[in-house]
């Protein structure tokens, strides 16, 4: 019966009540309530309601149906949404989950692509950043993602991904002292530097790609180094020709323009920087 006995379990905990009174409760046994919450057994379909109504709850939450239900309804939406999208129709499909969200207020997943469709008017090619729907469109879009940055607990998964949307919202708005703080509030560094890199301007800017080209050139020449001919091997450890496809001539002219690609990013980032 789906998730009746966790359900059971957790509504019993909630009420704080032992096994033993709601077996007095049904007439039943501690040990026929023992093996509900265990999920050996099940209720008999005659108890389900006085059950149910000990509790104060549905049969529908008591058996579980009611989650199984939000969810296929939930997923419905989602579905909707995006043939709505993948349709061109913006507009529908914003007003789609906009009703999703009264009937599912909070569920993070439509609230982030809200933000993203309302996000996406702005960005569309053509239309004026001063553009009146543009510009409602984009704040009701910060006001979201905003809120979602912020907040806690184990939505970790959508906290960051709108923490990641805001600095570019708030910078297409033209609010840059905002946008440069909502990138700096990132939690993931690498996130950080990459929004910072597309919020700034001028010499910061470049100093900030710099910084993170650095970090890269390292790790292009380790990877270079397991392709290159190794001894009197003709090619590195890390390929197996027969396997790749790739000839010793090839990988030659790979490693060189690999290496070449390398040597222009120490020259822009600064050799002396990289300590080379």
């Amino acid at each position: 019966m789906l998730n009746i006995s966790e359900n059971i379990r957790k509504l019993r905990l909630a009420k704080d009540v032992t096994q033993e009174k709601i077996a007095d409760a049904l007439g039943v046994t501690a040990k026929a309530v023992s093996k509900w919450e265990c999920g050996d057994a099940y209720p008999d379909i005659a108890l389900l309601i006085p059950l149910a109504a000990y509790f104060d709850v549905s049969v529908d939450k008591l058996i579980g149906m009611d989650e199984e239900m939000r969810t296929r309804k939930l997923y419905a939406a989602f579905d909707e949404i995006s043939a709505l999208r993948e349709s061109g129709d913006a507009s529908g499909a914003i007003a789609r989950c906009r009703s999703a969200l009264r009937d599912f207020p909070h569920e993070r997943s439509l609230e982030l692509q809200l933000a993203d469709m309302l996000a996406g008017l702005a960005f569309e090619d053509g239309r004026p950043t001063d553009d009146t729907v543009t510009t409602a469109s984009l704040r009701e879009a910060v006001e979201i993602v905003g809120k979602l940055a912020d907040s806690g607990g184990t939505d970790w998964i959508f906290r960051a991904a709108a923490q990641d949307r805001l600095p570019l919202y708030l910078s297409k708005l033209g609010d840059d002292d905002a946008a440069r703080a909502a990138a700096m509030n990132i939690e993931n560094g690498d996130g950080r530097m990459k929004r910072l890199a597309c919020v700034t301007r001028g010499e910061e800017r470049m100093q900030l790609v710099k910084s993170m080209l650095g970090g890269h050139i390292m790790a292009v020449r380790q990877v270079l180094g397991a392709f290159a001919p190794q001894g009197d091997e003709p090619v590195g450890y890390a390929v197996d020709p027969e396997v790749s496809g790739l000839t010793a001539d090839g990988i030659a002219k790979l490693v060189a323009v690999g290496d070449a690609l390398a040597e222009s990013l120490a020259d822009f980032v600064g050799r002396e920087s990289l300590g080379l």
